[in-house]
């Protein structure tokens, strides 16, 4: 586990620009110390989220890469996801859930409120993706990736572009990165995109809904030693169009006992049509006596009012010439989104937050109760196991993480502690 070499420790960050211009909710960046691509090299994985008692996601990636010249690659990875499960619509377990209507989903589907936990519609789905990449170097010191994505699924359609420069100093121990990325989004929500802010009871009439999205990215990797590596990265985010979510819901509740307003109590979401937002990211990595130590921070902020803290630790032991083990441990920290609501109340009542208490949910301009824009705190805990074969041609991962996210804010006016296991098998073959 050498990390004395100016390009083997650059290769181990290569991927961190990536994944903050297209990251994933439960995958991870790479972290290895000394690889280099053959000819061809073709990966394939399958990891399995499942949050207990509700959504479960299967993804399956495999991709290839060729060098078609000097130094110059393509690459070409498929992705599918098969996703199911109850999926939480932002209601909480309603007091008296007997004084009100059964719970409409936009696609029709009925849900009886239960008063003993959040309230979710079911759902199954599946999504395939395919992008390609093509990396090629300008010259001796600057390269350029190049990539189009499209991915597909009943409801949702997108198209991506992206393009990324680096330009390394004659030294080669300091590199400079630039990027940016565009992606286009067609929402078809089932049954219609529900007009924002309304009741449950009405029925939709807008069918097709439009995204778009920017990033722009800066960064630099520095060698600092032979044995440590220092990489900052700044994203800054631009999303515009329908970033309601058509699926989540508000409940209205009376000032007396929680119960239920009346017997529609329930209401469409609504999201501000804009949001930016703003990354800053800073990794090290340090040999210490063969181990690889992985430190990491990133603070998140944007125009919702946003804003997040994450720290993580990984540390990669050698066992042998071809067995490493990597332990990981991540702690995240979040502020809610200024319309964040956990519930509407009419009027004052014990444990309510005044900014929670409004005449009708029309008051206010927009509101959302989806947890993951509330006051969150979560870790995860992780382990993955690696073994190289065929003369270390082949290389295989497993790994194991647990992630509980859970409201700051405990009591009966706190949404419920999502426990979530991730399972992932990974193969590497290079020929």
């Amino acid at each position: 586990m050498q990390l004395n070499n100016s390009a083997s420790l650059k290769s181990a960050l290569s991927l961190a620009t990536c994944t903050l211009l297209c990251a994933n909710t439960y995958a991870e960046p790479s972290f290895s110390v000394s690889e280099t691509v053959d000819d061809v090299e073709l990966k394939a994985s399958n990891t399995l989220y499942a949050e207990e008692n509700r959504v479960v996601v299967d993804e399956t990636i495999v991709s290839i890469k060729k060098e078609i010249d000097d130094d110059e690659y393509v690459k070409a990875t498929v992705i599918v996801d098969v996703m199911s499960g109850p999926s939480p619509n932002g209601l909480p377990p309603i007091k008296k859930p007997e004084e009100a209507d059964t719970i409409s989903s936009p696609s029709g589907s009925q849900t009886n409120p239960t008063s003993s936990k959040e309230q979710t519609f079911a759902f199954e789905d599946t999504r395939g993706a395919l992008s390609l990449e093509w990396e090629k170097p300008l010259s001796r010191l600057f390269r350029t990736v190049n990539g189009i994505s499209f991915s597909s699924e009943y409801d949702y359609t997108s198209v991506g572009l992206s393009g990324s420069f680096s330009k390394e100093t004659d030294d080669r121990f300091t590199t400079f990165t630039s990027g940016v990325a565009y992606t286009y989004d067609i929402i078809k929500p089932v049954g219609g995109a529900p007009s924002e802010l309304t009741s449950t009871e009405l029925k939709s009439s807008t069918k097709v809904k439009y995204k778009s999205e920017y990033d722009f990215l800066i960064g630099a990797t520095q060698v600092l030693t032979r044995s440590s590596l220092l990489q900052a990265n700044y994203v800054f985010n631009y999303k515009k169009g329908y970033l309601t979510d058509p699926y989540k819901l508000v409940v209205f509740l009376d000032d007396d006992d929680l119960a239920p307003k009346n017997f529609r109590p329930y209401f469409h979401e609504k999201r501000p049509d804009s949001r930016n937002s703003h990354i800053v990211y800073f990794s090290l990595i340090q040999n210490i006596n063969d181990n690889v130590l992985k430190l990491s921070y990133r603070y998140f902020d944007d125009s919702w009012g946003v804003y997040s803290h994450s720290t993580e630790v990984r540390y990669l032991v050698g066992l042998n010439e071809k067995s490493s083990i990597q332990f990981k441990y991540r702690y995240h920290t979040q502020r809610a989104a200024y319309f964040y609501h956990y519930h509407l109340v009419d009027g004052a009542a014990d444990g309510v937050e005044s900014r929670d208490i409004v005449n009708h949910p029309t008051d206010l301009k927009y509101v959302s109760a989806d947890y993951r824009l509330g006051n969150l705190r979560s870790q995860a805990v992780g382990i993955k196991l690696s073994h190289y074969f065929l003369n270390k041609n082949l290389r295989a991962d497993f790994r194991v993480d647990r992630i509980v996210s859970e409201d700051k804010k405990s009591g009966e006016h706190a949404f419920a502690t999502v426990r979530a296991w991730v399972f992932q098998l990974a193969a590497k073959l290079k020929f």
